[in-house]
């Protein structure tokens, strides 16, 4: 027996009934990891913002809009871990799907059905753009922003002014650069999540031919 209480070889002394109960635990369990995941996004969402939009007005009320130059940088990082924490939970998604479509297959009763359906309606593609242009927004926003601070280091008398061009220099690449690398995690989530499911899925398969494959 290992550690779990799962026999150390379940091809051989486990029942289809077991291996059923098994896989549902496991969709339960997957289904607790992807709520774990979204709120500890949601919680660094809140949190980075509240603090974002304090530093900020703090900034602009005190003279030091300089500081509003790390914005760009500043929301593509937030971003890009938000998109991360997103990406685990996708993978999540579709591997809970597989297992919502293998529990059916054994059962003949959709016992779980919300990665397989429920989930497609929530993240449509109205959603999904929706998401992408509030990022995007964000970005440009910050972006303007920032780009204006750092071109207000070439006055004479204005902050910073010694090193504008390297102000103006950063500050233009943190803006275009932070909006590509969202843009590719985004797009790698998307695939993360068929991917993962099609692996599981062909493992699945491969265990039924193993089972039914007789000993040499």
């Amino acid at each position: 027996m290992t550690a779990a209480g799962v026999p150390s070889s379940p091809q051989r002394q486990s029942t289809p009934e077991q291996i059923t109960e098994w896989l549902i635990e496991e969709c339960r369990d997957v289904g607790n990891r992807v709520t774990e995941l979204l709120m500890v996004g949601e919680r660094v969402l809140a949190t980075t913002c509240a603090l974002l939009a304090i530093a900020s007005t703090v900034a602009l009320g005190s003279g030091q809009g300089h500081w509003l130059m790390a914005l760009p940088f500043a929301i593509s990082a937030i971003l890009v871990y938000m998109l991360f924490l997103n990406n685990e939970a996708m993978s999540q998604g579709g591997y809970r799907e597989a297992l919502e479509v293998e529990i059916q297959r054994r059962t003949g009763f959709p016992v779980s059905q919300w990665e397989s359906l429920s989930s497609r309606i929530r993240h449509n593609k109205v959603q999904v753009n929706w998401t992408v242009g509030g990022m995007g927004s964000a970005q440009l926003l910050t972006s303007v922003v920032a780009i204006q601070q750092a071109l207000a280091t070439r006055s004479a008398h204005h902050w910073g002014h010694e090193a504008w061009i390297w102000y103006v220099t950063l500050t233009s690449i943190s803006a275009i650069a932070g909006p590509i690398a969202v843009y590719s995690c985004f797009r790698a989530q998307v695939s993360s999540r068929q991917r993962v499911k099609a692996d599981a899925l062909a493992a699945f398969e491969r265990s039924r031919g193993s089972r039914t494959t007789p000993n040499a």
